[in-house]
């Protein structure tokens, strides 16, 4: 599943603009990426979830294919924007979220914290890195 989290961190990076260049700009241009869910729009629950082997290796979808940055990629539906389904927290810009990160003091560890980690090292190193 982290390959799944990656692969549609990088896609939003690459395909979306973000106008404000901070990480909020960023989940309010792609707010499908907040729905923890998403990936069963690619996976099986079975594959996902009920596969020891996909807990252990990469697993290919086996709904539809991921969005791809060559071609064929297929837009999202529209979703509510983010802070009209979340409650606004205290603000962090992303170099203070990546010092308490690396020093294992986030707030939260929640989704939407992977999604920031995920989003932040991208744009720091780029995927193969990252």
């Amino acid at each position: 599943m982290t390959y799944f989290w990656v692969h549609m961190v990088h896609y939003a990076l690459e395909t979306t603009a973000n106008p404000t260049g901070d990480f909020k700009g960023f989940l309010f241009m792609n707010p499908q990426l907040s729905n923890g869910g998403l990936f069963l729009h690619y996976y099986t629950k079975e594959l996902m979830l009920h596969n020891a082997g996909a807990r252990l290796e990469v697993a290919l979808p086996d709904k539809r294919p991921l969005p791809s940055l060559i071609g064929g990629a297929e837009p999202g539906k529209p979703v509510r924007p983010l802070e009209q389904r979340l409650a606004p927290g205290r603000p962090m810009d992303d170099e203070a979220f990546l010092r308490c990160f690396h020093e294992g003091r986030l707030p939260s560890w929640g989704h939407e914290a992977k999604l920031r980690v995920v989003w932040c090292l991208l744009r720091e190193h780029g995927r193969m890195k990252g």
